[in-house]
């Protein structure tokens, strides 16, 4: 698939563990987590290649 995982499963498992490792590594250094304002979800569904 890709660097970041062989299948789907994997790459979301390794982004979890990353965002896991990045708030632990803030929280550690006594740094602020960021904060998102007026977040807005987007969906994009994959299909074919136009």
């Amino acid at each position: 698939m890709s660097p970041q995982g062989d299948s789907r499963e994997e790459a979301l498992t390794n982004i979890r563990e990353a965002m896991d490792l990045f708030i632990e590594d803030m929280l550690a250094n006594g740094e602020p987590l960021p904060v998102e304002d007026q977040r807005e979800l987007v969906e994009v569904q994959a299909g074919p290649a136009q």
